[in-house]
């Protein structure tokens, strides 16, 4: 099953699946394929990646922000990823992938996600940041909670997601501490 196979299966599963709040948690069986695999025979690291592509659809799909946000003429886009490997998975090997948002700023939202094996082990971890953008730039999460009707208070950014603020910002002003 490629890629585009499983896009189609989240697609359609979600309409069968009850609809959830954006902040809710996102959770999805997957079995590692063929053509997942790098040279060591185990899940390609750019595939995690790929893979997390999915639960982010399922999210979108399902918390119904991707239909409002293409009436509206946005888009959802990823703005960075932070991640740590732990354990590879396998040749047929079952996991399970988590996400939830955890902490957003004036301009974006802060989601965590685990890569599990079917024993609960940890494969990878990690953070990633997206927003919503129109033709002419990043939708503020102010004005995209306004369109959509979200209430939300401030949140306090948790150490490993400010952490990684400041080294973002060193790396793009060209001096890493």
């Amino acid at each position: 099953m490629n890629l585009y196979l499983r896009l189609i299966w989240i697609i359609v599963r979600s309409f069968f699946k009850p609809p959830i709040d954006f902040a809710d948690k996102v959770s999805i069986a997957l079995r590692i394929l063929p053509n997942d695999l790098d040279l060591n025979r185990h899940l390609n690291n750019g595939r995690y990646l790929t893979l997390l592509d999915l639960g982010s659809i399922d999210l979108f799909l399902r918390s119904g922000v991707l239909k409002r946000a293409i009436r509206k003429g946005f888009r959802p886009m990823l703005g960075g990823l932070i991640v740590t490997y732990r354990k590879g998975l396998s040749l047929f090997e079952r996991c399970n992938l988590t996400m939830q948002l955890e902490a957003w700023d004036e301009r974006w939202n802060y989601f965590r996600f685990e890569f599990r094996n079917s024993d609960g082990h940890l494969s990878a971890a990690g953070y990633f940041k997206g927003a919503l953008v129109s033709k002419k730039g990043l939708i503020s999460n102010k004005v995209a909670d306004e369109i959509f009707g979200y209430e939300r208070s401030t949140c306090k950014l948790p150490p490993a997601v400010a952490n990684w603020i400041e080294s973002e910002n060193a790396i793009l002003q060209g001096t890493v501490t």
